[in-house]
């Protein structure tokens, strides 16, 4: 049996959500919290990534901004906006601030010709990057490769496992969703 390389390709989750630099970090944290992600790619119009925006970034470079006061607005969203005398003045810099403002403007990116092992180094050397852009030959975002071992869970990936494992697919699905639920540091 040949043994079966594995691309980032491979294993990206594609059509990744994103956000634009002059949206609401306020839209950009409902959207992580609600969807459960580490992480959104910031990208232009040319779907050029342009930084990338994690709950990391939020707490560090969205100044004196605390978890719970985060989390307050977000779920009283809509009471602020009825009655702006119960915004106070930190509560209304919080909702000016744009993801540009918060987000990590270097990013690191793979891209989806390099092996699974690139993008395993950067997790490996690079404990709070997650998750990592994946670009295209021209450069532009196609997909997100994440920490999870979950990554492996899409058809493709979990048949190639198949075959280079030479086990059957099911076997491998259970593989992938048990790794899954091992959790990162």
């Amino acid at each position: 049996m040949a043994i079966q390389k594995l691309y980032v390709k491979d294993i990206m989750t594609p059509n990744p959500v994103t956000v634009g630099t002059e949206d609401s970090a306020v839209y950009a944290a409902r959207v992580l919290f609600e969807r459960h992600f580490n992480g959104l790619p910031v990208v232009n119009e040319q779907k050029e990534v342009v930084g990338i925006l994690t709950e990391h970034d939020l707490i560090s470079r969205g100044g004196d901004l605390h978890m719970s006061t985060l989390i307050n607005v977000l779920g009283n969203l809509d009471t602020y906006k009825k009655d702006n005398s119960l915004v106070k003045d930190e509560l209304k810099r919080l909702l000016i601030l744009k993801v540009k403002d918060v987000m990590n403007a270097d990013p690191l990116t793979v891209q989806e010709g390099d092996m699974i092992q690139v993008v395993a180094e950067i997790f490996a050397k690079h404990h709070k990057v997650n998750p990592v852009p994946v670009l295209n030959k021209d450069k532009k975002l196609v997909g997100l490769a994440v920490e999870s071992l979950g990554m492996i869970g899409s058809e493709e990936a979990v048949a190639k496992l198949s075959d280079l494992l030479d086990s059957d697919e099911a076997f491998c699905q259970l593989a992938a969703q048990s790794l899954a639920q091992i959790p990162g540091d």
